[in-house]
């Protein structure tokens, strides 16, 4: 019965966890450190802050939400939830008719330029990225006037897994904001798992259990408390890998590791917006990430049962 209602997300996020390279435009790496270090030279924007679009100056800024596999590239035993993930789009200049802007997916930061029509309902935008990257590709979408709402498809240039891709994104403003709470699901890794008795009403069986974060993981928050040395030397491995991680999803940071893309992309909150939040980093969070990786290599794994 433990953790029961959360076997649809669960279920969900082992389907996100078991697909390989083909299921984003990049490819994986193993650690956020690896990614940290990137840098990335912004474009000056200025964005007015208006939710719902009627002119063009409100086009400006950023548009979030899933990038679904095309059902038409999918072979029948697939599953589109499983090969999807959350993506930024932002529209960072548009002088007359010609736009500049970028996506974030998935570790990946890519520029694009294109051109925008202004038509009598709706803006019609095709952009195209550079081409250097093997996942690049073009997109063309539409925003409605009178909508806060980016619809539309994307096609790669090369020959991958999923070369097509669809979109329906919400205009959204990033503000990092120290005070975000973990949501109350747990981090499960479903490829790490043992056999554990378990113990219903005085029956005694042997399951799959998994390894996961337990609930201890949402009483501490690392970018607003100092974490003392004696609860963090107490910490199970999951959690402690969670609340570090959790201090670069506050900054919107995109993730490469696929079990951190799946575990934040169902955080309502996370807007992923960065491959490059080093600086951004308060005191607090460098002493609390400092403290953490201190103990995560060597503390106690914890593995829980699901579904029953």
């Amino acid at each position: 019965m433990k953790l029961l209602r959360y076997l649809p997300l669960m279920l969900l996020a082992a389907c996100f966890q078991a697909c390989g390279d083909g299921m984003i435009k990049n490819k994986q790496t193993d650690s956020v450190e690896n990614t940290v270090q990137q840098v990335v030279q912004p474009v000056e924007r200025k964005v007015n802050h208006v939710l719902q679009v009627e002119y063009t100056e409100d086009l400006i800024g950023d548009w979030v939400g899933m990038f679904e596999p095309d059902t038409a590239y999918m072979k029948a035993d697939e599953e589109g939830g499983s090969l999807s993930h959350k993506i930024t789009i932002s529209i960072d200049q548009i002088n007359g008719t010609e736009v500049k802007g970028h996506s974030v997916v998935a570790g990946n930061y890519r520029p694009f330029t294109g051109t925008v029509e202004d038509e009598e309902k709706k803006f019609v935008f095709t952009v195209a990225e550079p081409g250097d990257d093997q996942f690049d590709g073009k997109f063309d979408f539409t925003i409605p006037k009178g909508d806060s709402l980016l619809i539309g498809g994307w096609k790669s240039y090369k020959e991958i897994k999923i070369p097509a891709r669809n979109y329906k994104l919400n205009k959204r403003f990033f503000k990092y904001d120290p005070q975000r709470r973990l949501e109350d699901f747990p981090y499960v890794n479903w490829k790490k798992s043992k056999q554990q008795e378990q113990d219903y009403d005085g029956e005694k069986s042997m399951e799959e259990a998994f390894y996961s974060t337990t609930e201890d993981v949402r009483k501490y928050n690392a970018s607003t408390q100092e974490l003392k040395r004696e609860k963090v030397a107490n910490m199970k491995k999951a959690d402690i890998y969670i609340l570090r991680n959790s201090i670069f999803a506050r900054h919107g940071f995109s993730f490469k590791n696929k079990d951190l893309m799946t575990y934040f992309d169902m955080q309502e909150w996370y807007m992923p917006v960065s491959i490059n939040i080093e600086k951004n980093l308060t005191a607090l969070e460098k002493k609390n990430i400092s403290l953490l990786m201190k103990y995560e290599k060597h503390a106690e794994e914890y593995y829980d049962v699901f579904g029953r």
